[in-house]
């Protein structure tokens, strides 16, 4: 993954990067609204991303989580992590969380569409039927032939934040569908908890 900062999915905003009047607000915890809309920090980019006690049992974390800056101005911070499946005849699966937290639900909107784009390359690309999330999800598996390899996606834009998902590989992984929406949803209650305590 790297640094969408200068990519044409983060290119200035024609709508000045305002949201719909009501986007992006949710109930937070506490006693008022969270703006999901608002961008986040470093800091907060880290901590939106998952923890080992956001994840069902039998994920463990492979090294340490981490977040950037943003490659300059109108960028997104980035964070990422990594977790594997220890349960026993997992075989080799991974799931790789990635967080960018953008200054307004246009451009994260933009680095969305741009992060699908970029998976549907491959050999054969098959949308999931998965239930919606945030405020504009896709969710699919694609295909590597090469590797004779399945990924199941996520990609999910909360506000200005976008949340990027790759579970792999799932070719022999039964219920790999409901262990991808259980695994995005808890990522973004992540974000939507680290947006609510800003």
């Amino acid at each position: 993954m790297t640094a969408l900062g200068g990519t044409d999915a983060q290119g200035s905003a024609a709508s000045g990067g305002k949201a719909a009047p009501d986007e992006g607000k949710t109930a937070g915890s506490g006693g008022g609204a969270a703006d999901r809309t608002r961008a986040l920090t470093v800091a907060q980019t880290r901590d939106a991303l998952p923890v080992e006690g956001d994840l069902p049992p039998g994920w463990a974390q492979q090294g340490e989580a981490g977040a950037a800056a943003a490659a300059g101005p109108g960028g997104c911070h980035e964070g990422g992590t990594k977790y594997a499946l220890s349960s026993s005849g997992a075989g080799y699966v991974r799931a790789e969380f990635h967080v960018f937290g953008c200054e307004s639900p246009t451009r994260a909107e933009r680095v969305r569409k741009q992060l699908v784009q970029d998976q549907s390359g491959y050999d054969r690309t098959t949308p999931l039927s998965l239930p919606p999330l945030g405020d504009k999800s896709s969710t699919f598996t694609y295909y590597k032939e090469p590797e004779d390899s399945t990924n199941a996606m996520a990609v999910v834009r909360v506000g200005s934040t976008v949340a990027w998902l790759r579970l792999g590989e799932v070719n022999d992984l039964p219920g790999y569908e409901a262990q991808l929406d259980e695994l995005a949803r808890a990522f973004v209650g992540r974000i939507e908890r680290t947006l609510a305590d800003g």
